[in-house]
């Protein structure tokens, strides 16, 4: 049985970083004949892991969201159904998901396409006029072949479509050379091109990767304490010990500061470990949060 746990524990920790499968091999693909848009097809779409785990996250959605944290980590996916039901799904037009580019081939570059999605529950629509205002940003660059990979939004698509299925999307991947100046002026950015509060913003983020659980934990700790103090510079010198973007981390942090967030809740803080016991030397962390105009301060 140990040897069983193990062995999942391996592809399901791996099923995150390899390339992806053909998608027209998956015999899923919704028909999008119809559309006067181009999509990109949903690749490498655990649908089984995404069924097994859907939610009952018993609690009422939260209100006045404006943004959210959520792992991309398919192991996860149950956190990640708890997440996405904890949120107002009446509330938003538009889903804008901000992660890693993991390989960061491409220099100082976000990465984005104006495609939509296709995936098993229906066709995501792009959000047109936030892609012409992001083509205005001298780092945004379009490359449908990387999103289209790029397991940071991908791996939240089917959630989206799912929970939310009448939403556009708008995906960014962001360059791991962004600097801290860089990183806080996107956020800048990103508070002037979206002007409604039915717009909501993901921040897709896994933290501490690959190390005991118990030292992923501390980092963990560490890591919380720089978001909550929002302390940029500290964030900025974080590794693959505490997050996997922290220009991701700081530019979503710009953005809740200037949409005038008064709460985070954070719904839970696991580990890999806590998910498959089976390995405890070489693990991924996760923070699910959520973040409010409602009043208070910082919660857990």
């Amino acid at each position: 049985m140990k040897k069983f746990l193990i062995c999942l524990l391996i592809l399901v920790l791996l099923s995150a970083c390899h390339e992806p499968s053909d998608p027209a091999s998956e015999g899923f693909l919704y028909d999008v004949s119809s559309n006067d848009f181009e999509v990109l097809p949903l690749v490498d779409f655990e649908k089984n892991l995404f069924l097994s785990n859907l939610s009952t996250y018993s609690k009422e959605p939260f209100d006045q969201v404006i943004g959210a944290i959520s792992s991309h980590h398919t192991l996860a996916s149950a956190l990640i159904h708890d997440l996405f039901t904890a949120l107002p799904h009446d509330a938003f037009d538009h889903i804008v998901i901000m992660g890693p580019d993991h390989k960061s081939r491409h220099g100082l570059k976000i990465l984005t396409t104006k495609k939509g999605w296709s995936t098993p529950f229906g066709v995501i629509p792009p959000h047109l006029e936030y892609h012409e205002t992001l083509s205005q940003h001298p780092f945004v660059e379009i490359n449908d072949n990387v999103l289209q990979r790029e397991h940071s939004s991908t791996a939240l698509i089917p959630f989206v479509a799912y929970y939310f299925p009448d939403v556009t999307v708008t995906c960014l991947a962001l360059s791991s050379a962004m600097n801290q100046q860089e990183s806080i002026d996107f956020g800048h950015f990103l508070t002037e091109m979206i002007q409604t509060d039915a717009t909501l913003v993901i921040a897709s983020l896994d933290f501490s990767h690959y190390l005991p659980v118990h030292v992923a934990y501390g980092k963990d700790a560490e890591t919380y304490e720089a978001m909550v103090n929002h302390d940029y510079r500290k964030i900025m010198t974080f590794t693959n010990d505490h997050v996997d973007s922290p220009p991701t981390l700081v530019a979503f942090l710009t953005y809740l500061t200037n949409g005038q967030y008064s709460e985070s809740h954070v719904l839970a803080h696991k580990n890999s470990f806590d998910i498959i016991p089976a390995e405890n030397h070489n693990t991924t962390s996760y923070f699910m949060m959520i973040y409010t105009k409602g009043r208070g301060s910082d919660s857990e």
